[in-house]
């Protein structure tokens, strides 16, 4: 999934920054207008790229299986 991928470069980016992230956030627009947006938010920053795995899963659920369900 390229969304996953996309996720842990962008945690092991900010952990080389010395920063962290409190949510993730997936916004599908689609041809015909509409857009969907589902934001999920952890009580503490991930700390691990398992915790960043799940997080994206999570988002990637609550679109789901046609994509915005």
């Amino acid at each position: 999934m390229a969304l996953l991928g996309l996720v842990v470069h962008l945690g092991a980016e900010l952990r080389r920054r010395g920063q962290s992230a409190r949510a993730l956030t997936l916004t599908l627009s689609f041809a015909d207008g509409p857009a969907w947006e589902k934001t999920r938010r952890t009580v503490e920053p991930p700390a691990h790229e398992d915790d960043l795995r799940l997080l994206t899963y999570q988002v990637k659920d609550a679109a789901g299986p046609s994509g915005a369900g």
